[in-house]
């Protein structure tokens, strides 16, 4: 049976996408924090419980690299390559590309390969 960690620096209530990354960065600047959430880790990773998936920007993607989530999502999602944003009732539209050199807006996953690499980084 793993040790239940009893003191931290930081108490971080919720351990979903937002509050798993805020516990992996953290460690990755020294500081422990303790992420308290009832829900099972096996569960909420497993194929069937979530058919969500979530766009990543390219600077949040950043902050994987920088904190060791982004290797553990290698090969997995796709990347953002365009955005067109519109609206059914009224004209136009707005298109977003990257620029030649900078690579995808950011990075589409499934929220369950994400909350996998957050536990493994964790």
């Amino acid at each position: 049976m793993a040790k239940i960690q009893s003191s931290a620096d930081v108490l971080i209530l919720g351990g979903g996408l937002v509050g798993s990354a805020l516990g992996v960065a953290l460690d990755a600047h020294g500081l422990t924090s303790i992420i308290i959430d009832p829900a099972d880790a096996a569960t909420i990773t497993a194929a069937g419980f979530d058919g969500r998936a979530s766009a990543i920007a390219s600077a949040p993607m950043r902050m994987f690299e920088a904190i060791g989530v982004a290797e553990r999502l290698a090969g997995k999602g796709c990347p953002i390559q365009g955005i067109r944003v519109s609206d059914g009732l009224a004209p136009g539209k707005l298109d977003f590309a990257p620029d030649a050199d900078d690579g995808p807006l950011g990075h589409m996953f499934e929220n369950r390969q994400l909350r996998t690499a957050l536990l493994e980084a964790a």
